[in-house]
């Protein structure tokens, strides 16, 4: 996804970007991204909604992105990294609504080991 400089702007500004270093390397970044609206975060929601049929006043925000740089992926990073980033993120969010392509095996084994629920919801 493409981010304008507008959305990153609201995403900075409400403290929902962290960049991750290591020794002074920015080797990745996790971003909550609830400012973009479009057909597809509409399409989520509303799928999130008929499955689960919450529509408690919890906090959910609809959409989120880990990356890791090339040279640091697969190095067990994922589990350790979430695990903190979800920890600054409890206070403001109490459930975290994302998508991972079918085909992103990696990144739906990573999601799972950790603990993540899915739900199929494209035929």
């Amino acid at each position: 996804m493409i981010y304008s400089e507008t959305c990153l702007k609201k995403i900075i500004e409400n403290f929902d970007l962290i960049v991750l270093k290591i020794k002074n390397e920015i080797v990745g970044y996790f971003l909550i991204n609830y400012v973009i609206e479009s057909e597809r975060l509409n399409e989520v929601k509303n799928q999130y909604f008929s499955i689960l049929n919450d529509k408690s006043s919890k906090s959910v925000v609809f959409g989120y992105q880990i990356l890791f740089d090339t040279p640091i992926q697969n190095k067990g990073l994922f589990k350790s990294t979430l695990t903190k980033i979800l920890t600054i993120f409890k206070a403001k969010y109490s459930i975290i609504v994302s998508t991972v392509s079918k085909s992103n095996i990696k990144s739906i084994n990573a999601h799972r080991n950790f603990g993540w629920k899915f739900y199929d919801t494209k035929k």
